[in-house]
């Protein structure tokens, strides 16, 4: 989960559920459409470690 900060930084917290990359990108792009991020169809991340990074950048 990726939902925990901690001094303005997120920190990952295991939730014991798995997802495939396929996976994951589908529910960044959920999460950055709802935020109002244009060009979300185009968002991939190839790894866990690149999707924090882009949540967090994303504030």
């Amino acid at each position: 989960m990726l939902q925990q900060r901690i001094s303005d930084r997120i920190v990952p917290h295991l939730a014991g559920i798995r997802l495939s990359l396929n996976e994951l990108n589908e529910i960044l792009r959920k999460h950055f459409a709802a935020a109002g991020h244009c060009c979300v169809a185009k968002m991939l991340v190839a790894s866990v470690a690149e999707a924090v990074q882009a949540v967090d950048a994303a504030g």
